[in-house]
């Protein structure tokens, strides 16, 4: 009877999902799907729990991937038919190369399972196009900065282009790991991002008059700003399950140094090197990230340990990410895509 009547008072003040709450007694595991009923007004903590304390969690990811930016033109192929020269331009050809990503989390069961992580990205890619001009053809630099006005060009007979990319990044994220019904995990997170970044891309052109003609572009800046992302668990069968990833960054972005040289006998006297360092104008550029793919976790010894492994497919674009290249071009857009195999320790 007395039981009853709280039972009608909590209706009456609107506390009954607080009071379905206290009436239930652990109806998951973090991290499983859920097999009870949990309260409609609570989302239910889906971070990994292995601690009564403090959950510990070490990151470690191999990434396979392949950048690339929106102008890739290095030289241009002159095709000899008669008295017609017909022009194409020759584009760098991208490929894939390994880099690392590692991190530390710590989840706090006492703070509503709030989620504290540090991580570092590490890619290094050095990637080398060339073309050779079928007899009779030849080669030129693009033109621009490094021909100036019409001037006689450079003729080669080959280009070989070498591109390098050091991209590092570091981060610190919180947030809060929640079931959004049964079956459904959402990660939003928060926080601060900072961004390294060296590009340099080297072009030899071997002269039909003898001699190797070169171009060097050099470009560095740094970058930090506010991150939000949010990851998605679609939970599946045997601990499986599906991922999807998405985020942005908007960072405040300055260039420490942008350097073009030429060396290329023969060449417009008018050309000139170019190369600004120190105050160049900021911008504000804003990043964007997602990928998607399959997961597998599984607790161990009582729920001491949770061991996960996930493999995506990554995207990460820079919009507007200005600086001076070969023909006196602005590349205004990069990207970097690839394989992500990530695994994650719990304790």
């Amino acid at each position: 009877m007395i039981n009853n009547r709280i039972y009608k008072l909590a209706i009456s003040l609107g506390f009954l999902p607080l009071c379905t709450y206290a009436e239930m007694c652990c109806p998951l595991i973090p991290g499983d799907p859920i097999e009870g009923q949990v309260s409609p007004g609570y989302f239910y903590p889906a971070q990994f729990d292995t601690s009564e304390c403090v959950d510990i969690s070490v990151t470690a990811d191999f990434i396979y991937w392949a950048p690339q930016k929106q102008l890739n033109s290095y030289a241009i192929e002159n095709n000899v038919v008669g008295t017609t020269v017909n022009m194409h331009v020759i584009a760098h050809r991208f490929g894939y190369r390994p880099g690392f990503k590692v991190g530390v989390g710590i989840g706090l069961p006492s703070f509503d399972n709030y989620v504290f992580n540090a991580e570092y990205f590490w890619f290094n890619h050095a990637t080398t196009s060339s073309k050779t001009a079928n007899p009779g053809d030849f080669i030129t630099p693009l033109p621009g900065i490094s021909q100036g006005a019409p001037a006689p060009q450079p003729f080669s007979s080959r280009a070989t282009s070498t591109w390098r990319v050091n991209l590092q990044m570091a981060a610190l994220t919180f947030g809060r790991p929640h079931y959004f019904g049964q079956r459904i995990i959402l990660s939003p997170w928060v926080g601060l991002k900072a961004i390294w970044s060296h590009q340099t891309q080297a072009i030899d052109f071997d002269l039909l008059a003898g001699g190797i003609g070169r171009e060097r572009n050099s470009f560095k800046f740094w970058a930090i700003g506010p991150s939000l992302s949010v990851d998605a668990k679609g939970l599946l069968w045997c601990d499986f399950y599906a991922l999807g990833k998405m985020g942005m960054i908007v960072l405040y972005q300055r260039y420490a140094e942008d350097n073009f040289t030429t060396d290329i006998p023969f060449a417009n006297p008018f050309q000139v090197d170019f190369y600004i360092e120190g105050k160049k104008p900021y911008a504000f550029p804003t990043y964007l990230e997602s990928g998607f793919g399959v997961g597998w976790g599984k607790y161990f010894c009582c729920q001491k340990y949770h061991v996960d492994l996930a493999i995506t497919y990554d995207y990460f674009i820079a919009m507007y990410l200005i600086h001076v290249t070969f023909g006196g071009n602005l590349v205004r857009d990069f990207y970097m895509h690839g394989i992500t195999v990530k695994g994650q320790f719990d304790f």
